[in-house]
């Protein structure tokens, strides 16, 4: 597959300074003595084999997930004794095959979506789905040249609410005159939908930040990479002394040293062999707030950038 000529979303400080001649690119319950069955892990009636540090389920008829959490609810019970649920059936609720949630065994690998008689699966953009319709795999996006590519810049789309003084929406779209292939090495990062960033990707996985640093005040010709973790709001809004908004959230860098990151870095999360977007960095850190970093979180755009790539 070819990408799409919106390959590039940056912000408008970055935007500023990259344009407007060209983008070069280079480019488990686990227990560890005992009888792991005597908790009585299976639920929904599924039988417990003991296994080395952890226990195998075998679910009844109707029921999946390694607990066998999930399947069809049971009909609701009509004696007044039996309405007080048991260990066996007090995830109903969560249970359902129609429903999404991150621990099923058989989920989506990119997004679920509840349905009314089963959860469907959708990829993000570059991926379609794979024949058993839960698994994505990414279209042919790859050039054979490792020559680094230099692509005009058709437009640039800047955020209709943008403040320059405030630094409130900033974000920014260019729009490219050709599409972007990968090198062999590369693969392309895509954009998740709001939920599933937010209550998967944030709350579950380190992140990474991927950009360029400033040498002195020139800016440095290879991109650099640190591992971060999600900060809390509270924690993030102490720090830098600001309002977190719905739409800013922070990030801590792992490493030492003091290295000044470019504004318009990434931060992207990799979710079963995918990675995606979470955040762009909107304001370069200094030695005040050490490692801590106040990025743009991206899933409170996804609207503007589907009216945008129409």
């Amino acid at each position: 597959m070819t990408l799409s000529e919106w390959p590039v979303i940056t912000n408008k400080r970055a935007t500023d300074m990259l344009y407007p001649d060209t983008v070069h690119w280079e480019g488990h319950i686990s227990l560890t003595c005992g009888t792991p069955c005597i908790s009585q892990p299976c639920l929904n009636n599924g039988s417990c084999q003991d296994n080395i540090r952890t226990y195998t389920c075998t679910c009844s008829s109707g029921y999946e997930g390694r607990d066998c959490a999930f399947g069809e609810p049971p009909l609701a019970p009509t004696s007044p004794n039996l309405l007080q649920p048991t260990r066996t059936t007090q995830r109903w609720a969560a249970g359902a095959k129609n429903e999404c949630h991150p621990l099923r065994t058989d989920g989506c690998q990119h997004f679920c979506h509840p349905g009314q008689e089963s959860y469907m699966c959708s990829c993000a953009k570059g991926y379609k789905l794979d024949q058993d319709h839960k698994s994505c795999i990414p279209h042919d996006f790859h050039r054979t040249s490792k020559d680094p590519l230099m692509i005009e810049v058709k437009s640039v789309h800047v955020h209709m609410r943008y403040e320059e003084e405030t630094g409130d929406n900033d974000i920014s779209l260019l729009e490219l005159v050709l599409p972007i292939q990968c090198p062999d090495v590369g693969l392309p990062i895509c954009m998740p939908e709001r939920d599933f960033m937010e209550r998967i990707l944030m709350p579950g996985t380190g992140g990474l930040l991927v950009g360029w640093t400033f040498n002195g005040s020139e800016l440095g010709n290879t991109p650099m990479q640190m591992p971060v973790t999600h900060m809390d709001s509270k924690e993030c809004g102490r720090d830098f002394n600001v309002t977190v908004t719905t739409r800013t959230y922070c990030e801590r860098g792992a490493a030492a040293g003091v290295v000044q990151w470019a504004e318009g870095s990434i931060v992207t999360r990799k979710h079963k062999g995918t990675w995606f977007l979470t955040g762009i960095l909107c304001s370069a850190p200094t030695e005040q707030y050490g490692h801590a970093f106040l990025l743009t979180k991206v899933s409170r755009y996804s609207l503007w950038f589907r009216q945008i790539m129409k």
